[in-house]
């Protein structure tokens, strides 16, 4: 398990879509050669100094922004990297392993209303006591198919969460290296320099300010992003645990 939300996360509609796609609308795709700004005018000495002076700890601060606890550099999260779900997790003994879930149309419509974003809790739970309480025949069975749809719908949205997660954590790693080589050469220059070494000093301040900046806001979107695989996982635990009950209410003897 990855761990328990802090916070909900953004409702989205009722369609079958990507449970994770308001994280990506707006994804961060910079590059800092094509985006810098134009050259501003040089201002006074002491207050390039100043910034310099504020800025060069965030810097420094950038470096060991990612969690030193991942096995993985890549990943950017505070939670434990767990890239697939085990069944055995969230069920509590002997799982019925027989037959296929989308082949039940009855339990292929459960899975695929209580993966939709808009279902809460509430409303899941009647779901699943509503379907345990009319199911035909072989209920037990039918209980534990839903619950390895829902495994399964759920361990390939996370894999999809995962990966992109991944993409960030590396631009955040390019970004926290540009940020300091930045910071190395504009503390090259000579606060007092003139002519191209004065133009160059500014130059490098407005890269080293606009980098900086950029790193803050992806830092910003993963760690909200963080949460929607711990949201996934905080789901999928509450219907297995209905399911379950449910499953060994029905069972014979």
């Amino acid at each position: 398990m990855i761990g328990i939300p802090r916070k909900p996360l953004p409702e989205r509609d009722g369609s079958r879509g990507s449970f994770h796609e308001e994280f990506w609308v707006k994804k961060v795709r910079l590059s800092v050669k094509n985006r810098l700004p134009c050259k501003a005018a040089r201002g006074g000495e002491s207050g390039w100094r100043l910034r310099f002076v504020a800025i060069m700890p965030f810097a420094i601060a950038l470096i060991g922004a990612a969690p030193q606890h991942a096995e993985d550099p890549d990943w950017p999260c505070q939670q434990r990297l767990v890239p697939r779900l085990a069944a055995a997790a969230y069920w509590n003994g002997p799982l019925d392993m027989q037959g296929d879930w989308q082949t039940d149309p009855e339990v292929t419509d459960l899975v695929r209303l209580l993966f939709q974003r808009r279902v809460d809790n509430r409303e899941g739970l009647a779901e699943i006591a509503n379907f345990a309480k009319t199911a035909s025949k072989d209920r037990p069975h039918r209980l534990a198919l839903v619950f390895r749809g829902l495994v399964e719908e759920t361990d390939r949205e996370r894999a999809d969460l995962i990966e992109k997660l991944k993409q960030m954590g590396r631009r955040q790693r390019e970004l926290a290296d540009l940020v300091a080589r930045l910071a190395d050469e504009l503390n090259s220059v000579p606060p007092n320099a003139n002519g191209e070494g004065a133009d160059k000093r500014v130059d490098l301040q407005q890269r080293h300010d606009f980098t900086a900046r950029n790193f803050e806001e992806i830092r910003r979107t993963v760690r909200y992003a963080c949460e929607t695989p711990v949201e996934l996982d905080a789901r999928l635990g509450a219907w297995a645990r209905a399911l379950q009950q449910a499953a060994n209410a029905a069972a014979p003897g």
